[in-house]
């Protein structure tokens, strides 16, 4: 199993190409916080798997949410055809190619192949760049659509997102995320009724774990705020993704409360594919380009 160690002064990087370009492992240092590990693995992770990974910085293509076709979970309809799509789509499942590494440094690119073509009818290319330096780590997102596989003229739809497990520590944690209006996820994982945030949260910062963040779509985001993530001993995490006008929701999920706490930019709502949500439809030749970055 291939693995890219990046160094930028004390910060430290993992990255697992084979097991879906997963970030495992991340330490940044400032002068408020030490070098201190930031990303959650679950007991006995295993590198060498293909299964959800349940920790790290996965990353999410085509889509991060659940898609349904006429309700049936895990199906999208395209033109006039059904096709199968896991939940949070195939990349992190997928293995990605080292195309460069510098010390501070990496590029990777994941390609369609036979086993993409059927769950997803286009040829495309994504191409990963991962930069590190001693207070933040950028991943930055170009996807390209080359040419419908088998279905004629169709546009390529892209709702794409991220999925870090940021670790809690052992000291108190507050969440603060810049953002108008909440959506409910229903127990089926779609997307529920908005309400004003203030309104259903109270207001920020809160802190966790908290009951209703467990499960929890934030939309109608506050353009140039972070989320930020900060500890009792006054150490802060920002996480900051974009354009806005192409990551425009985060969700927040745990099933370890006092373990981890998931804060993942996404593209559209869940369902991406039936509904007009923030779901990219590419021209073949277009592409699109997106960024996630965590700095202390």
């Amino acid at each position: 199993m291939t693995q890219i160690v990046l160094k930028s002064g004390n910060a430290r990087a993992v990255i697992f190409p084979e097991r879906g370009a997963l970030v495992a492992s991340l330490k940044l240092t400032s002068p408020k916080h030490a070098a201190s590990e930031l990303l959650w693995l679950p007991p006995g992770f295993d590198p060498g798997s293909s299964a959800w990974p349940g920790g790290g910085l996965p990353f999410l293509f085509p889509f991060a949410g659940r898609v349904w076709h006429k309700g049936e979970l895990y199906k999208y309809g395209l033109k006039d055809a059904v096709y199968s799509m896991p939940l949070h789509g195939f990349s992190w499942a997928t293995s990605w190619s080292v195309k460069a590494v510098s010390e501070t440094q990496a590029t990777l690119e994941l390609q369609s192949n036979d086993t993409t073509l059927g769950l997803y009818p286009f040829h495309f290319k994504i191409t990963m760049t991962i930069t590190l330096e001693p207070s933040s780590l950028k991943s930055e997102i170009t996807i390209l659509h080359i040419k419908p596989h088998s279905v004629e003229n169709a546009e390529m739809p892209v709702a794409i997102g991220w999925h870090p497990y940021l670790a809690l520590g052992s000291s108190s944690q507050t969440l603060s995320i810049p953002a108008e209006t909440v959506i409910a996820v229903t127990p089926q994982g779609g997307a529920g009724k908005p309400l004003p945030a203030s309104e259903f949260l109270g207001d920020a910062p809160w802190t966790l774990p908290k009951k209703e963040l467990q499960s929890l779509i934030l939309s109608n985001l506050r353009a140039n705020e972070p989320v930020s993530l900060t500890s009792a001993t006054g150490s802060e995490l920002r996480l900051t993704s974009g354009p806005p006008e192409v990551m425009k929701h985060v969700v927040t999920w745990t099933n370890e409360p006092t373990e981890f706490h998931c804060v993942e930019p996404w593209m559209s709502l869940p369902d991406a594919v039936s509904m007009p949500s923030g779901c990219q439809w590419l021209k073949a030749g277009s592409s699109l380009q997106a960024w996630l970055k965590i700095t202390v």
